[in-house]
């Protein structure tokens, strides 16, 4: 069976994940209600470009347990057929993650956004124009520099003019599938990449003196997509007075899956404990 091309989706379907039947099982959104059953607190957690919610499910089970409500974002187009990705810019993922917020900010007094790689960018930014909703923000990995910046831009620019599309990185057949089954995307639309820069440059760079919500930087030293240069930016130039910068040895990406995961979750943890009321 051939997936359907990009011409006969409806967009709608693209933005609306209830309305799609190809999203993985593992990338479907989540919510961790808290152990003790309160609802002061709560948790929205942000995936990043080409990933899903999977890649923060660990952490939202363990805010669930120490009684912190999580609910794992999925923005629009993920977790699916490349097909839908490839219809979606980073408007389309602001706005998945600003629907969110708006649907469960009157069910919680205090709400903490978490964003990881990309998913950072984009609440830097809701944070910013949305101070009054927010009780605090916790980025991880945050995308301002990525490893070999200038060369992987002008691939992308430069492949756009012969392709749709490109591969982030070869992996092995079975690292593949697994990677794969959790609903994140080896293949990505150049259109979607570029507006992943895009943003970067005309959203987040300009805006950051404009976020002043507490913030918590994390960032692995030797993080093999984004460079830690990205979270020593951010904590130079954001506008927040109380705000950390926590960098760790390790080099994965995703400082959930390193072996500082433990302290990484603490850090976590403690901000929670430090930013929201009784």
């Amino acid at each position: 069976m051939h997936s359907a091309t990009i011409e006969s989706l409806p967009r709608s379907q693209a933005l609306d994940y209830s309305l799609r039947t190809d999203i993985k099982t593992n990338a479907q959104p989540f919510f961790h209600s808290a152990a003790d059953g309160s609802r002061t607190v709560l948790a929205l957690l942000v995936h990043g470009f080409s990933g899903s919610p999977y890649d923060l499910s660990d952490l939202g089970r363990y805010l669930g347990e120490h009684n912190i409500n999580a609910r794992g974002v999925l923005l629009a187009g993920h977790g699916g057929d490349y097909e839908h990705l490839a219809m979606t810019e980073h408007q389309d993922w602001w706005q998945s993650v600003y629907n969110e917020l708006e649907k469960l900010r009157d069910q919680y007094d205090n709400i903490i956004l978490i964003g990881y790689s990309f998913g950072s960018n984009l609440v830097l930014d809701i944070a910013s124009k949305h101070p009054e909703k927010v009780k605090g923000i916790i980025c991880m990995s945050t995308s301002v520099f990525i490893r070999k910046d200038r060369h992987v831009r002008f691939l992308a620019h430069f492949l756009s003019h012969f392709s749709d599309r490109a591969a982030k990185r070869r992996m092995a057949p079975e690292k593949r599938m697994v990677y794969e089954a959790g609903g994140r995307h080896i293949t990505v639309p150049l259109k979607g990449l570029l507006s992943f820069f895009r943003f970067i440059d005309t959203v987040t760079k300009p805006n950051l003196h404009t976020v002043t919500s507490p913030l918590l930087l994390i960032h692995s030293r030797d993080d093999y997509a984004s460079n830690p240069r990205s979270s020593e930016y951010i904590f130079d130039k954001i506008g927040s007075e109380d705000k950390e910068l926590f960098i760790f040895n390790s080099f994965e990406h995703n400082p959930l899956n390193s072996s500082s995961r433990d302290v990484v979750f603490g850090k976590i943890l403690s901000f929670f404990e430090n930013h929201v009321a009784e």
